[in-house]
């Protein structure tokens, strides 16, 4: 791997956002796609960003110098789609609507609802998802940390894999659909897809789909207190809480032991966090001594 400049050491998160126009059969549709991690030097820009994808002195969002559909901005995941879609799409796309918004892929997996929380990379996906656009959030196994630049060109590169699982989801979920008279996803509704370790070294190069679920076998991390350093370490725990099904089809696989085989999870998660009626009356009519106006809600 050879980056094009050498970088200087330190390291903060810079986020690169890809605009692309493709075909969807009935409708050209315009995709924002959220892409990769990039990393700034320095929140003063007196040093390159990680690759030399950025130079010293860039200002804090830009182009990339070899692709003008390749923007950067200094941001959080979830500032940088923001600012993709407050910015730029006006900028880039004029006045023609934003179809889909696909982040990723990650550099590693993002299982259950307890990541689903703390991912940067899903955390871009169901900001846009409140924005009112379709969203999908891809995670892929391998945690492969490298310029996008140094693509390999081979079939078994993680990479070029990765970008067979995005671009086979993408069109599966265009297909049919004339995108200027229906949605890609319903409002307040994305999808979060975990790609299992595929190549080189292993069998694994086409995964299939599968559906799933978010829970079922999800973990949270325990802490506990190294004997050995003295220091707080974690390990995963299959926690109750965290795998106790509410929502959604409950007979489906869960995404984390789905994903550790050969196959691509595919979940869908709402935007909506209130608990269902059925659950939340109860505990409703419980509080009503309390609550002001709670009476003539219920």
């Amino acid at each position: 791997m050879t980056p094009r400049n050498k970088c200087q050491q330190g390291t903060l998160p810079q986020y690169a956002v890809q605009f692309k126009h493709l075909g969807f059969g009935e409708h050209q549709g315009n995709i924002l796609r959220f892409e990769g991690r990039w990393t700034r030097c320095s929140l003063g820009r007196t040093r390159c960003g990680e690759f030399g994808s950025v130079p010293v002195g860039a200002p804090y969002f830009g182009q990339d110098q070899h692709n003008p559909d390749l923007f950067y901005f200094n941001g959080t995941p979830a500032a940088t789609v923001l600012f993709g879609l407050d910015v730029i799409v006006p900028q880039h796309f004029g006045s023609k609507p934003v179809d889909l918004v696909v982040s990723g892929p990650n550099e590693g997996q993002n299982n259950g609802p307890f990541i689903f929380t703390t991912s940067g990379t899903i955390g871009a996906t169901y900001a846009s998802v409140e924005r009112g656009l379709p969203a999908v959030a891809f995670s892929a196994g391998n945690s492969t940390h490298r310029s996008f630049t140094t693509n390999t060109g081979k079939k078994d590169d993680p990479a070029n894999l990765a970008g067979q699982v995005v671009a086979k989801l993408v069109i599966a979920l265009a297909k049919g659909v004339n995108t200027k008279q229906n949605r890609l996803l319903p409002l307040g509704i994305g999808l979060t897809v975990n790609l299992p370790i595929f190549g080189p070294g292993n069998d694994c190069t086409e995964p299939p789909f599968i559906l799933t679920r978010l829970t079922g076998g999800a973990t949270i991390d325990k802490i506990s207190i190294s004997s050995q350093t003295g220091f707080p370490t974690s390990s995963d725990l299959v926690a109750p809480g965290l795998n106790t099904p509410i929502n959604g089809i409950i007979s489906l696989p869960g995404e984390t032991p789905t994903s550790a085989k050969c196959e691509t999870a595919v979940s869908i998660f709402s935007v909506d966090y209130d608990a269902p009626a059925a659950i939340a009356a109860p505990i409703q009519a419980h509080l009503l001594p309390i609550i002001g106006n709670g009476r003539s809600l219920l």
